[in-house]
């Protein structure tokens, strides 16, 4: 899903229709590279989905809610 999701926002990028498909002369890494460095600051889903992983799980292993009380109980010290 993720490749798919990237593939819509590459076409879009260049042509304007997410469906439409054309030929690339930038490769997608360097338009994902900050501005600093040349890029177009966009970030990558594969990242951005990693990201959102993480903060979940750093939720879930020290938040106060319910579903965080009931996991603590169940993973090992």
């Amino acid at each position: 899903m993720i490749k798919e999701g990237e593939g819509l926002l590459r076409n879009s990028l260049w042509t304007g229709n997410p469906m439409e498909k054309k030929a690339i002369t930038v490769s997608w890494d360097k338009c994902c590279k900050p501005v600093q460095e040349g890029g177009l600051g966009i970030r990558k889903l594969g990242d951005l989905n990693l990201a959102m992983l993480t903060k979940l799980a750093w939720q879930i292993m020290t938040g106060n809610s319910s579903f965080s009380k009931v996991h603590e109980k169940q993973v090992p010290n």
